[in-house]
Parts: structure tokens; sequence; C-alpha cells
């Protein structure tokens, strides 16, 4: 009896299998690209529902990349951190403001910060918007227009310091010297295409001196957390949407 052998061409199937193995990682890599645009738009849904104010900081400082095939990564600048993480009671303000100070005779360093007081109201915490009604009452009262363009006889827009005016306001906390409305200012000023912007402001003096200890002080804020979040959101997402699509599409049990 005589042997009988057999040797199959398998590279046919090899072929096969590759060009398999190339269809199903396409559309894993396009499974988690979709996946990392949606959960970037649950973090934004979250930061809009849980901030007030510090929304359009959070967003601006939020973007995504995409390195390299199937790898999408989410970041968060370290300038909105604060909001995602939070801060601790008193913290400091005056470690930033004064980043970039200038540095008086006696050694210290110092900054004017000023403070609008015509943002939109949308822009402005309940305790803020207290401040901007207290402004356009006195304003009414001295006949000055709180947002329209005050003009010269000629028609044409004043331009520079309009008004100088201490406004009977309590302080903003328990430590600060000043009113919180003491000192308010309105300028127009004019940009390169001569449109006209009016602003209303107070400033204050953000110091390291020794009189400078308790001032700009942040009573504290909670973490807001919205990554961690959206991170778990994500995940049962994946688990229980898309990865069954996945396998129900390419015959996985």
């Amino acid at each position: 009896m005589s042997d009988l052998y057999f040797q199959i061409d398998k590279s046919h199937f090899e072929d096969v299998l590759e060009q398999f193995r190339k269809e199903m990682q396409k559309d894993i890599n396009e499974a988690v690209g979709q996946l990392a645009k949606m959960t970037e738009v649950k973090i934004l849904e979250l930061a809009e529902n849980g901030l007030h104010t510090t929304f359009d900081v959070y967003k601006a400082n939020l973007s995504s990349s995409n390195p390299s095939d199937g790898v999408y990564v989410i970041t968060l600048d370290q300038k909105a951190m604060w909001i995602e993480e939070g801060l601790p009671p008193d913290f400091d303000l005056k470690d930033g403001l004064l980043k970039n100070a200038k540095v008086s005779k006696a050694g210290y360093r110092y900054a004017v910060v000023p403070f609008k007081h015509n943002k939109g109201p949308s822009k402005n915490t309940p305790k803020a918007q207290d401040l901007v009604n207290q402004v356009k009452k006195v304003l009414r009262q001295e006949n000055i227009p709180f947002k329209q363009i005050e003009k010269n006889a000629n028609g044409s827009p004043r331009l520079g310091l309009l008004h100088k005016i201490d406004i009977d306001s309590k302080k903003p906390t328990a430590k600060a010297s000043t009113p919180a409305l003491q000192g308010l200012r309105i300028y127009q000023n004019q940009d390169e295409k001569g449109k006209v912007t009016k602003g209303i402001y107070t400033f204050r003096t953000a110091t390291d001196s020794p009189a400078g200890k308790d001032k700009f002080k942040h009573p504290g804020l909670e973490a807001k957390l919205f990554m961690d979040q959206a991170y778990t959101w994500m995940l049962s997402a994946w688990e229980n949407e898309i990865l069954p699509e996945l396998l129900k599409k390419w015959g996985a049990k």
C-alpha cells in the first residue's frame, strides 16, 4: 500500500483572514472614534448643566486629539483644572494673579485686577448680578446709560474715562477693606475697525505685601469631576451598546 500525501496552499486563506482582520480593525477604530466624540459631548453636557459663569472657561480649555489609529485623548488644560478638581477653603488667588506682576519700590509684587460690572447676566454669579443691579439703579439716578454708547454734541462717541462714581455698597468679603463698588469707572473705547464698546469697572490691587495677606482668598469650590463622570458613562456605553453591536456584526457569541 502506497502513502498518499496532501499539501494545501494556505496563502489564499491567509489573504482572506488578513482582509478580515483589517476590516474588523477598521470597524473597531471607527467605533472608538465615535465613542470619543460622544464622550467629549457628554463632558460638555455635564459642564453646561453643572456650571454657570465658568462654563465658557471650561469649554475653552477642553480639547481632543487622535495621536494614532485607535487612540483618542480628551484633555482639560491646567487653566480649568480648578473647576474640575475644586479649590480648598481660603485658596489664595494671588498665586495666579501675581505670576507676571510688577514689583514695588519696597520689593513686593503687585497687580491691578479689573472687575467688570456690565457682563451679560449669564456670565454673572447671583452675587455679581446683585452688584450689577445696584450699578444700574445708581446710573439711572445719575442719568447715565448702562449699555447705550454715550456721544458728544456732534454725534461722535465719547472716548476714554467718562465717569467715576463711588457707590454705597457692601464689602465683597469680611476681610475686604473696600466696598465692592467704590471707585466705579466707566470707559468707552474704540477699536481699529471703529467699533465702540463700553466697560464699567472697579479696580483692586493684589499684592504679596503684609497688607494684602488675607485679601483675594477664595472661599473654596467643590470638585465637579465631569471627566470622571463621563469616563464612567463611556465604559457603560462601550460595554452595553457599542461592543455588543460589533460582536453581533462579526458573528461572535
